[in-house]
């Protein structure tokens, strides 16, 4: 309340205190605006929206009140300017990946990226050459190559 007598309403949010007199709002931090009901854009935070976020490049959002990052999918550390430590993923790195036999994860999504000679969602399948009789033609002469020849 405010105003002669405390007859009139304060209409500050967020925590905000409000002047007895006018009833002008001194916003708490993270937040602005004439009713301190406005987030401090994104990229900044603190009292009076004065501190610069420092969250990296990486899709990371910086929260208005304490300027903490939060990461995005496969980012780390206090910018968020670190992947994944091998063998993680996902939000906050908390994911195990389940590549086998050699295959690496990506560190977003967690999908396997196998090594040669392996497939399969999780690298657990190996690829065999695929072997054949086959006949070429050159012009107007053909050739048969060996059995077993290699195609690939």
């Amino acid at each position: 309340m405010y105003g002669v007598g405390c007859k009139e309403m304060c209409r500050c949010g967020n925590g905000a205190s409000c002047d007895h007199i006018g009833g002008g709002c001194t916003c708490t931090e993270g937040w602005q605006g004439k009713h301190c009901d406005k987030p401090c854009p994104q990229g900044f935070y603190g009292l009076e929206c004065q501190g610069v976020c420092n969250c990296g490049n990486n899709g990371a959002e910086c929260n208005h009140v304490t300027g903490e990052c939060k990461c995005s999918a496969g980012w780390t550390g206090e910018d968020c300017s670190k992947s994944c430590p091998l063998g993680t993923y996902g939000e906050e790195c908390q994911h195990q990946c389940h590549c086998g036999n050699g295959g690496t994860c990506d560190p977003v999504s967690g999908a396997c990226v196998c090594a040669a000679g392996w497939r399969g969602n999780h690298c657990q399948e190996g690829e065999t050459k695929r072997k054949c009789h086959c006949i070429v033609v050159f012009a107007s002469k053909k050739e048969v190559l060996g059995e077993g020849t290699d195609i690939n």
